[in-house]
C-alpha cells in the first residue's frame, strides 16, 4: 500500500492476530439520494490485549469550554474561521507496538501470511493517540506550539499573524485575523497529509 499501512508476514510464535472487518457507509445528498459509497477497514480492537498490543491511548481532543470561548472571541475580533478534515487522518499514525491482524476479507494471498501493522488503522484502541502524535510532531515542526491549558489547542504567531488550530480528531478548526495566515496554513497541511481538504463550517 502507499502509505506502508502494513507488510505482509508469518506469525510469529507466541503472537496473535486480530481479526478485521470492511464497513460500508453510503453519504447521501441534499435530496436524501444515495451520492457517495465508501467502505473502510476496521481492526476489531476490541480482540487486543493491553499492554502487550497497546499501552497508551488517550488523545486530547477539544475541549467545549475552548471552543466556546474561541469562537466567542472570533465572533468579538471579527476573525476568520475555518475547517479543515483530514481524510483517513488515523493512517498517518505510526503504531510502536508489535501488532498483528489478519488479512482483509476478499484479500487474502492464500499463503497463510497477517499483517504487521506499521499505521494505526481504525478499530485499534492506540489509534487516535497515534494519530495525534503525529499531528502535534507536524503542527510544531511547521512552528506552531502547544498551549499549556489545552492539549488539543495549537498556536503560531502573533499579533495580526496569530494563528490557533483546534483538533478534535481528525477535524481542525483555524481561527486568524488575516485570511492569509490562514491559507498558509492550510497549504502546509495539505503538503503533509495528502488527503486533508477545507471544509465548510456548519450553518446555523
Amino acid at each position: 500500500m502507499e502509505n506502508h499501512t502494513w507488510d505482509l508476514v508469518y506469525l510469529p510464535n507466541g503472537k496473535k492476530a486480530i481479526q478485521c472487518k470492511w464497513l460500508a457507509k453510503i453519504k447521501t445528498d441534499e435530496k436524501g439520494e444515495p451520492s457517495v459509497y465508501k467502505s473502510r477497514l476496521v481492526a476489531k480492537g476490541f480482540q487486543q490485549k493491553e499492554k502487550e498490543d497497546y499501552k497508551e491511548v488517550f488523545a486530547p481532543t477539544a475541549k467545549s469550554p475552548t471552543l466556546r470561548v474561541l469562537l466567542a472571541v472570533a465572533a468579538v475580533r471579527k476573525w476568520k474561521v475555518k475547517q479543515m478534515d483530514i481524510v483517513t487522518a488515523f493512517l498517518y499514525g505510526t503504531v510502536e507496538e508489535e501488532v498483528y491482524m489478519v488479512q482483509p476479507p476478499g484479500y487474502e494471498d492464500g499463503i497463510g501470511r497477517v499483517c504487521k501493522l506499521n499505521k494505526a488503522i481504525y478499530g485499534l484502541k492506540q489509534a487516535p493517540r497515534c494519530w495525534y502524535n503525529r499531528l502535534a510532531s507536524a503542527l510544531e515542526g511547521i512552528g506552531f506550539r502547544a498551549s499549556a491549558c489545552d492539549e488539543s489547542l495549537f498556536l503560531m504567531g502573533e499579533g495580526e499573524s496569530l494563528v490557533l488550530l483546534l483538533v478534535y480528531v481528525d477535524d481542525i478548526l483555524l481561527f486568524s485575523s488575516s485570511d492569509k495566515e490562514i491559507d498558509g496554513v492550510q497549504r502546509k497541511l495539505t503538503e503533509l497529509f495528502n488527503n486533508s481538504q477545507p471544509t465548510s463550517l456548519p450553518s446555523g
